[in-house]
């Protein structure tokens, strides 16, 4: 999907407001400008996608991603995948995975860069509840697990307190479980600036920066406040 005026979108941003509370997603408009910033060529050496699948017998959404390339660390940030809750367990969650993957390596390649480092996301903490936890099973399946720093969420919608996240990575180069903590300490300030765009001056951004400690592992991480 490249434009903001995909008559796919409305269907697509139907079934995105179904699917995460209103803490945890942008608004529509949000949505719009990234996609009308991208068709003006403002995001560059970035970019924004939405892939959308649909189902073969009815046409109707089945899965998406919504997800950013950031050219400055050579990484994805996937801010939000979904599949319709009647198709899960069939693999499309990890085919679409798959499909973003490819579409930052696209985004690589196209500014002269190597295989990107990874995808940075955020995952909702354990909270008990099926949902939540089947969700951080499928990513832990992917390979995409939690960095030990405090995330500090930021709020998204007036009126809406921002929901409690780790911040986590999937690795494109190999599958170690150190990340030199300069890395994440980049892609960090990265994101909050590209993703959310925030200032280097943010306490929240200071907050985050001052958890990281020598070596960023992944693993079960300690929570934000």
């Amino acid at each position: 999907m490249t434009g903001e005026r995909s008559r796919e979108l409305g269907a697509v941003l139907g079934m995105y407001e179904r699917e995460f509370p209103r803490g945890q997603r942008e608004t529509r408009a949000s949505v719009r400008r990234w996609l009308h910033a991208k068709a003006a060529g403002r995001l560059e050496p970035n970019d924004y996608h939405i892939l959308v699948a649909t189902a073969r017998g009815d046409g109707r959404v089945a899965a998406f991603a919504f997800f950013h390339y950031l050219a400055d660390i050579n990484s994805g940030f996937l801010g939000y995948m979904a599949v319709r809750r009647t198709l899960r367990n069939h693999g499309i969650g990890r085919w679409l995975f798959g499909q973003v993957k490819l579409r930052l390596g696209e985004d690589a390649t196209q500014r002269g860069f190597g295989v990107p480092e990874g995808v940075f996301m955020e995952l909702e903490v354990e909270d008990a509840t099926p949902e939540v936890d089947a969700r951080l099973r499928f990513w832990q399946r992917v390979d995409a697990l939690p960095l030990r720093l405090q995330w500090q969420y930021p709020r998204l919608q007036r009126g809406a307190a921002p929901a409690e996240m780790y911040l986590a990575f999937c690795p494109m180069r190999g599958a170690g479980r150190r990340i030199p903590a300069e890395r994440v300490r980049r892609a960090v300030v990265s994101i909050y600036r590209h993703v959310y765009g925030k200032g280097a001056d943010d306490p929240n951004l200071f907050h985050v920066l001052d958890s990281i400690g020598t070596v960023a592992y992944v693993g079960r991480a300690h929570r934000g406040r």
